[in-house]
């Protein structure tokens, strides 16, 4: 039996977690905000959709690691700026959840966890439709275990002041609300200014 061989994990998703301490007075400030039903009746949301511009000490802390997530962990060179484009509260009550999506015209996105109680919920990562290992939605395999390799969801768990990053195009979902507490996050999507390709060509981009 084969017991030893050299294994290369090729391209990755990174998926950011850290931790901010939830400001308690902010937060009682985030649940007298005006709320109005999500499009797919699953929750609420603030009408507000420049939440953290109201939020400046929270905004500039989750900026740090947005910071921290490009520069630092995928070494993108700092020449580059990352800026929130929007954000925004949900609020999620017994029975909520979010289906499968991904957040388009953006490159980043993230959740800040203000409030989550036991059962509310956590975020599950879905495996890319047509993904390059060789476990593709051609067949559906038997599995003998469950691992970062060959599982379809990758579910996290979440406590309060939890911050996940993640890229924008990565599918993901909320599990159902089994409790009648309200669970509060606050999401919000990032995107990017700078000079990209080379200058002396006509495949030089400025956004």
């Amino acid at each position: 039996m084969i017991t030893e061989f050299k294994e290369h994990l090729l391209f990755p998703t990174p998926v950011y977690q850290n931790n901010i301490a939830v400001d308690e007075e902010g937060f009682n400030d985030i649940i007298g905000y005006e709320y109005e039903e999500m499009p797919l009746k699953n929750g609420h949301y603030t009408t507000n959709k420049k939440i953290l511009d109201i939020i400046p000490r929270l905004k500039e802390k989750i900026q740090e690691h947005i910071n921290c997530y490009v520069y630092q962990h995928i070494k993108i060179s700092t020449e580059y700026n990352f800026h929130i484009l929007n954000s925004w509260v949900n609020r999620h009550d017994i029975g909520d959840e979010a289906s499968t999506h991904i957040h388009s015209n953006s490159l980043i996105s993230g959740v800040y966890y203000l409030k989550t109680p036991k059962d509310s919920g956590r975020p599950v990562f879905h495996k890319p439709s047509g993904t390059n290992n060789l476990l593709t939605d051609l067949f559906d395999f038997r599995l003998t275990e469950a691992n970062i390799i060959n599982k379809s969801r990758y579910t996290i768990d979440i406590k309060e002041g939890d911050l996940l990053l993640f890229p924008s195009h990565l599918q993901h979902s909320v599990e159902k609300s089994q409790t009648n507490e309200w669970r509060y996050s606050l999401a919000f999507n990032v995107w990017v200014s700078g000079t990209f390709g080379d200058p002396d060509t006509i495949d030089e981009l400025i956004i």
